[in-house]
């Protein structure tokens, strides 16, 4: 097994690509400049959102990549056509490298990617590959269907199974003291600890308090939310425990632009420990490094000295005043831009 030092994984750029398809032509046998081509196509899904593309390097050197495909089912769909939703969607190692741990690595990365976009991972595979079945398993995947379709689904001389993991409980983001996942129906009751406190949403809602419908109505939206962006203001947890801190995430403010709204809301038992920057800091990095973000904005209560004071320490800058329809009043509102390419280093 390689050691932590010596493996990295982080997702693959342009300049990657002519390794990574070496690798392939390797391990298939087929010419590099055909893989080339099929690698040039990933990454122009991964650029459009609807792909990952990853690349492991031992040493700094390419040793493996791995990816990842949203699908949508066509319409009409098939009477059995495979769920809509994240696809783990193959590993290719170098021979040298096999059996070291690096398919393993791959996928754990995979699946933490999308736990921050969706609740279930979908794998298929041929009903004779017992060693990637076995993997699979291992990390929480259960068959699901065997009569199903999709349209990469060939299996040549086997049958196919088609196999799904619950992600909701995984932890996508996690910071020194926090750990982020998404959003569950049956957090009602923890929602009501964080919403249901009229401290925590005086400065947010023009209403008194909230009740534990409108609390639940809160929470239905942050799922819609997920589900219709893949982006939310995410449950936050002190590491290691069920103890919800608050919510920090993200929504959509101009996501043709790739402007997407910063937000985050401590309960008061969590007030003045530093949360709400450390938090803050992560999701800005997950924006700009996993997400792509051009830019983020964020506004405030015009009362709310304490945002006003995050916000200038995140390196956020006063832009305008806007209508914020939950208060009824004109907030102050803010923008952090993307920092330049150079400035930012991706991995993990």
């Amino acid at each position: 097994m390689l050691s932590r030092d010596d493996l990295h994984i982080r997702p693959a750029s342009s300049d990657d690509l002519p390794a990574l398809a070496a690798i392939a032509a390797e391990r298939e046998g087929d010419p590099a400049a055909k893989w080339l081509e099929s690698l040039e196509r990933t990454l122009g899904r991964v650029n459009a959102g609807s792909a990952l593309l990853l690349v492991a390097t031992v040493v700094d050197e390419p040793a493996a990549y791995a990816k990842a495909e949203r699908y949508t089912p066509a319409e009409p769909a098939p009477r059995n056509a495979a769920p809509g939703g994240w696809y783990l969607a193959g590993v290719v190692v170098r021979p040298e490298h096999r059996r070291r741990g690096v398919g393993a690595a791959l996928t754990e990365a995979r699946l933490d990617w999308i736990s921050g976009r969706a609740r279930t991972a979908y794998y298929f595979a041929n009903a004779r590959n017992r060693a990637s079945i076995d993997l699979h398993a291992a990390l929480g995947f259960r068959e699901i269907a065997r009569d199903f379709h999709h349209p990469n689904a060939q299996f040549e001389g086997g049958l196919g199974i088609l196999f799904a993991v619950d992600l909701s409980g995984r932890s996508f983001l996690t910071t020194e003291r926090l750990a982020f996942r998404l959003w569950r129906e049956e957090d009602l009751d923890l929602a009501a600890t964080l919403w249901g406190d009229p401290e925590v949403t005086r400065f947010i809602d023009a209403r008194p308090g909230l009740s534990r419908a409108e609390v639940e109505e809160r929470l239905h939206r942050e799922i819609a939310t997920q589900r219709e962006h893949e982006m939310q203001y995410w449950p936050m947890f002190l590491r290691g425990t069920e103890d919800l801190a608050g919510c920090c995430g993200l929504r959509p403010h101009d996501p043709a632009s790739r402007v997407y709204e910063l937000g985050v809301h401590v309960r008061r038992a969590h007030w003045r420990k530093g949360l709400a920057y450390e938090a803050s800091e992560a999701v800005i990095a997950h924006a700009f490094l996993d997400r792509e973000a051009s830019a983020l904005f964020a506004g405030h209560h015009p009362e709310n000295v304490v945002s006003n004071r995050l916000l200038v320490q995140l390196g956020f800058h006063r832009t305008h005043e806007e209508l914020y329809p939950p208060t009824g009043l004109m907030h102050p509102s803010y923008r952090l831009d993307a920092p330049q390419p150079h400035a930012v280093r991706r991995e993990s």
